[in-house]
């Protein structure tokens, strides 16, 4: 099917940048549930978590909570040994961040 080539260099062409961030934030959540991951840090990021997370509608904000937290989240995922999240962390850094 060459029309559902990803083009993410010009148009982000049949990526859902959305949803990449929605994985995130649920591989996240899966990890900080395990009270050895929680501190005030977490906590904050949690609090701060845009509303479409909840709601499903989708909105660009979800996205820059991800990325504008690449790095801390991946040390978590890194911490807790969780290979599915830091798949999905590098998936969404790479085609959308």
């Amino acid at each position: 099917m060459q029309d559902e080539k990803v083009d993410r260099y010009v148009t982000f062409q049949n990526i859902n940048c959305f949803e990449r961030a929605v994985e995130v934030m649920r591989a996240a959540k899966r990890v900080l549930a395990d009270e050895r991951y929680q501190n005030p840090f977490w906590q904050q990021f949690l609090d701060k978590t845009p509303p479409s997370f909840a709601s499903g509608e989708e909105d660009e904000d979800l996205l820059y909570h991800v990325c504008a937290n690449l790095f801390y989240l991946e040390e978590l995922f890194e911490a807790a040994e969780d290979e599915e999240g830091l798949a999905l962390l590098d998936t969404a850094e790479y085609d959308c961040c």
